[in-house]
């Protein structure tokens, strides 16, 4: 499967659990992080990297998910810290927000 089929599927399935989750076009500033478990997706996240195109823009944090059988594991906090690391330590970036969040986020 190529990362265009696997981006329209993920895309997909965002639309039966974020009420406002828009499709991603595939483009170098988005990255998708995928944690699985027993080879089955089980969270998703988009980052926007804006901050590489606008300098002292922030880091977006646009959707996340964790599939309802995962929730309340911590698999969400280690995805945003996963999230977190990634982009202070090894790409500096000193602002990171969340687009549009859910009370529960």
């Amino acid at each position: 499967m190529t990362f265009a089929h696997l981006n329209n599927h993920l895309q997909a399935v965002l639309k039966f659990y974020i009420e406002s989750a828009s499709f991603i076009p595939l483009d170098p500033y988005w990255h998708y992080f995928l944690v699985y478990m027993n080879n089955k997706l089980v969270a998703y996240a988009t980052t926007f990297d804006e901050f590489l195109k606008v300098p002292k823009a922030p880091l977006t944090i646009s959707q996340v998910l964790v599939l309802p059988p995962y929730q309340k594991f911590g698999i969400g906090g280690t995805l945003l810290e996963t999230i977190y690391n990634h982009y202070i330590r090894i790409q500096k970036c000193l602002t990171i927000i969340v687009e549009d969040p859910a009370e529960d986020f």
